[in-house]
């Protein structure tokens, strides 16, 4: 299966996967080099503000992918739909 962004260009194989630590211009940069992959989970902040501003111009252009430990479907989805939300999508 391939993986498409919103305006259907394949997406890269390589992405940005979020730390807690990593900071709000690393989005940028990672997509300045042609990234267009980005995955996060719940204690990455600052690569969420990132985005954000990168999905204002850029949302049809990029493949957003988050994840959970969680073993409960609902727990994810929530956690799934308020970062969505954050980030404007």
């Amino acid at each position: 299966m391939e993986l498409t962004t919103r305006a259907g260009k394949p997406v890269a194989s390589l992405g940005l996967a979020g730390r807690p630590e990593l900071e709000r211009g690393c989005v940028d940069a990672a997509f300045a080099v042609g990234l267009d992959y980005f995955f996060y989970s719940d204690d990455c902040d600052a690569m969420m503000d990132g985005l954000a501003v990168l999905c204002r111009y850029h949302c049809d252009e990029v493949f957003i992918a988050t994840g959970s430990e969680s073993l409960r479907s609902a727990e994810t989805t929530r956690l799934s739909r308020r970062k969505s939300a954050q980030i404007g999508r």
